[in-house]
Formats: structure tokens, C-alpha cells, sequence
């Protein structure tokens, strides 16, 4: 998997100081970092539309970093 940008979000029901990981992949998708801990790569979202409707909150983006991280799933990780 190929990350190319990380998008930090706000949002008024978060505690204050908490800030929402986005990723998003080369293909377009894009994942939560709370979900990526706890399924791994298995919950793609296609928006962040999608994601606001998914955690039924209003995101306001904080910051964005373009970038390229090649992200192996844990399972293959584990084996090196």
C-alpha cells in the first residue's frame, strides 16, 4: 500500500487537543488511522464525506503533508 498523503482533522465533538489521522493511498481510498490500528487495512472509505457521514461529525482540516509511504500490512511485518 502506498500512502501519499496524511490529512490531520479537527472536529467540535472531539475532546480538545485530539486530532482525526486521515490517510490516503495512491488509489484514491481513504483510511482512518483508528481503524487501520484495529483492523488493519480492511475499511477503505471511498470520501471524506464519506468519513464524516461513517463518524457522524463535521471535519475541519488542521493540516495536510504530501508525501509517499509504503505501508506493508502487519501480518507481513511480523514475518521479518
Amino acid at each position: 500500500m502506498n500512502i501519499i498523503k496524511v490529512l490531520a482533522y479537527s472536529a467540535k465533538y472531539l475532546p480538545k487537543g485530539k486530532v482525526l489521522f486521515v490517510f490516503q493511498s495512491d488509489d484514491e481510498w481513504y483510511w482512518l488511522r483508528k481503524l487501520i490500528l484495529e483492523e488493519g487495512f480492511a475499511t477503505p472509505l471511498s470520501s471524506i464525506q464519506e468519513i464524516e457521514m461513517y463518524l457522524d461529525l463535521k471535519l475541519a482540516l488542521i493540516k495536510e503533508v504530501d508525501g509517499s509511504w509504503d505501508i506493508k500490512p502487519l501480518s507481513q511485518t511480523e514475518n521479518e
